[in-house]
């Protein structure tokens, strides 16, 4: 029992495991927090283009430049 012990402390193959396993939370993190950051500033672009379209109106305004061609 006394080597399995020794065996066990001073091994490090089940430790790549567990680095790999960190990392992956860690990414699962980030991708978690910069989908929560991007949805909440695309929300109220696609709200407004949601209800110019439910509208019938033009969400997006146009503007000429140059001289008016109907003057």
């Amino acid at each position: 029992m006394r080597k399995f012990i020794i065996y066990f402390m001073t091994s490090d193959s089940g430790s790549t495991a567990i680095e790999y396993g960190v990392l992956v939370a860690a990414i699962a993190v980030a991708i978690i927090g910069v989908g929560t950051t991007v949805g909440a500033n695309l929300k109220t672009p696609l709200s407004s283009l949601e209800s110019a379209t439910a509208t019938g109106r033009s969400a997006v305004s146009i503007t000429t430049v140059g001289p008016n061609p109907e003057s």
